[in-house]
C-alpha cells in the first residue's frame, strides 16, 4: 500500500521556451522502501521540455526546429538518444 508523501515541483518549458512549474504528488512504499513520483504523461523523465515537443523533434519536422527556442545540442541528443 503506497502511502502519501509530500509534493514534488516540478518545472518544465513550452515550445515558446516559458517556464511552467508543476506539483507532481509524491508516494512512499513501506514494503521496498522506494519513493515514487506521479507524472502526467506529457512529462518524461528527466526531460525540460514536453514530451510532444521531443516527439515532434524526433520525427523531424525542420520546421519546428528552427521556430523551437532551445540549443542546438539539444535537438541533437534528441536525434540520436
Amino acid at each position: 500500500m503506497l502511502a502519501r508523501d509530500g509534493t514534488e515541483s516540478r518545472t518544465f518549458r513550452d515550445e515558446y521556451g516559458g517556464d511552467h512549474v508543476l506539483l507532481l504528488q509524491r508516494y512512499y512504499c513501506p514494503c521496498c522502501r522506494e519513493r515514487y513520483i506521479e507524472r502526467p504523461d506529457c512529462l518524461e523523465k528527466g526531460k525540460l521540455y514536453l514530451k510532444w515537443i521531443i516527439d515532434k523533434v524526433r520525427l523531424g519536422d525542420s520546421k519546428f526546429e528552427l521556430f523551437l527556442q532551445c540549443d542546438t545540442s539539444t535537438i541533437y541528443r534528441w536525434k540520436n538518444g
